[in-house]
This record gives structure tokens, sequence and C-alpha cells, in this order.
């Protein structure tokens, strides 16, 4: 259902809008024997609009990465990582900042929608 959503949002935005998706998907993406086909999907889905992982580390104290950063802004453009937590929750906070101004768009029309 995310992906849905998200999938419409990206649609009806202007084409040079940067996409910065910061999500718990519940998928581990360096198991290969977890949610296959869940994983099938979300992979499908960010290399439909061209999407790239923002970092490839543990996510979670139990050495899986739940936890992920899709983007459509070059990498080179952007730091991300994983902060250290000392609360007994499971998932580590991730973290991403920008080197470089992006635009930043704000269309209520379209934001409305899945609000």
């Amino acid at each position: 259902m995310f992906l849905n959503t998200l999938e419409v949002l990206i649609q009806k935005s202007p084409n040079d809008c940067p996409f910065i998706v910061l999500k718990d998907f519940n998928i581990d993406i360096l198991d290969d024997s977890n949610h296959k086909n869940n994983k099938q999907q979300l992979i499908d889905f960010v290399n439909k609009f061209e999407l790239k992982s923002q970092f490839e580390n543990i996510t979670t104290k139990a050495g899986s990465q739940l936890d992920h950063i899709w983007s459509n802004v070059p990498r080179y453009e952007c730091k991300s990582t994983v902060l250290k937590a000392y609360w007994p929750d499971i998932h580590k906070p991730i973290y991403i900042a920008f080197t470089d101004t992006i635009p930043i768009y704000s269309n209520k029309s379209i934001l409305s929608q899945f609000i």
C-alpha cells in the first residue's frame, strides 16, 4: 500500500523534483531468504523510478537492514549513516544530510491528496 501511494506522489510531481524516502520497510535487503516477494517488489519499485540506496549498512541490533534511505538525488550530493542509539529499541536511527542545496517543492494540491 505504501509503495502504491508513493508511486502516485512521484508520478504527480515535477520531473526534476528530488525524492528522499526514509522508512522501516521491514524487508532485510541483506538477507536473500527473507520476504522474497516483498523484497522483489521493493527492488522493482526503486528501479522503476531510478532511486538509489543512500547507504548499505546494518540498521538493527539483530544485524539486518530493515530501514532504508532511497533517493533520486545523486549519492555524491548527500551523506548518510547509521547513528548509535542508547535506548533498547532494536532499530538504530538513520541519518541523511545534503552537501549541496537541492530545490524544495511544496505543491499543496499534490500533497493534500495524501494527508
